[in-house]
């Protein structure tokens, strides 16, 4: 494990008293890489945004783990701040068609990972690619949240777009269409609903493992994860939050077609207003689920056919 690396990184990569999360690390058939191996790097702070949250009076530049809107730059949208330049240093992931990969995020405040506590966040027993086995060890802020948790719910989604011909991952900016492979978004629980990776009360989030389609064509992808904390529809300002990454691997692949058409433009499809991007305050508040809400970015790929993505109704 690469620790002294690591925390070295994460200062520069986490905000302070504004921070959520980075995706920080990728299991591959069950095997975590190290931190932030095959994700692109961000930029923080980064100082480049044209447009500031309405109502937002801080300073023009934004940590990597604060949120992301519609309207920042496109390629902020697409991947996180910044990332576009650090691909040329991001190595890339060899994997097959069919393999599993999972995610981990990460959120903390920075001036605490030097702490010896701190230095073991990275190396779990039980299995997740980050956690806190000593629990109040982890603890930061209040004492009470935890470093691995979500604090807003939302979908999480999975999206592919793959590198044009005669272009290279390292420099791809991922302005071409978006094919979306995994939601993990609403469980209906004895007739209530939830979010699946929101647990709330600082417990810590499933584990949410996904495939690469078999049918996916080989060459080169952006993989772009990222957790939407919609929009309230009644809310005057309502625009939603994300929280995207990017890694980039080449998949190997027996499979001779193409990826289905049909997929998404990003950030012209998560304009506020677009499909997932807004929900009612009583889908906010855990109520009901909305019966025209569908998860952002687009259909959903089975491998086969896009199918429209739908949560269950409530």
């Amino acid at each position: 494990m690469k620790t002294s690396a690591l925390i070295a990184v994460i200062p520069a990569i986490l905000g302070v008293a504004d921070g959520h999360w980075i995706w920080a690390r990728v299991a591959h058939n069950g095997v975590w890489q190290e931190p932030l191996q095959y994700l692109r790097n961000h930029t923080s702070p980064f100082c480049d945004e044209p447009l500031q949250p309405p109502g937002y009076s801080g300073t023009p530049c934004r940590h990597a783990s604060w949120p992301h809107y519609a309207f920042d730059l496109p390629n902020s949208v697409r991947c996180g701040r910044g990332t576009i330049e650090h691909g040329v240093t991001t190595e890339t992931l060899k994997v097959k068609a069919g393999d599993t990969l999972e995610v981990q995020q990460v959120r903390a405040s920075p001036e605490e990972f030097d702490q010896t506590a701190y230095k073991t966040i990275f190396e779990c027993s039980s299995g997740p690619g980050a956690c806190c086995e000593g629990y109040g060890a982890c603890s930061f802020w209040n004492g009470i949240e935890q470093p691995v948790d979500f604090n807003h719910w939302g979908p999480r989604t999975i999206h592919l777009s793959k590198v044009p011909e005669g272009q290279d991952v390292s420099t791809y900016d991922g302005s071409g269409e978006w094919t979306k492979i995994d939601t993990q978004g609403v469980d209906v629980v004895d007739g209530s609903m939830r979010w699946h990776m929101y647990v709330g009360d600082n417990n810590l989030p499933p584990r949410a493992p996904f495939k690469i389609p078999k049918q996916t064509p080989a060459g080169q992808y952006l993989m772009r994860i990222d957790l939407m904390w919609p929009g309230t529809k009644e809310a005057e300002q309502n625009d939603a939050q994300m929280y995207p990454g990017c890694a980039q691997i080449e998949v190997e692949s027996e499979y001779t077609g193409s990826l289905p058409e049909g997929g998404v433009k990003i950030p012209e499809d998560l304009a506020t207003g677009k499909p997932g991007t807004l929900m009612s305050r009583d889908m906010q508040n855990f109520q009901k689920v909305d019966e025209d809400y569908e998860y952002p970015g687009g259909p959903l790929w089975d491998g086969e056919k896009l199918v429209q993505d739908r949560p269950p109704a409530v």
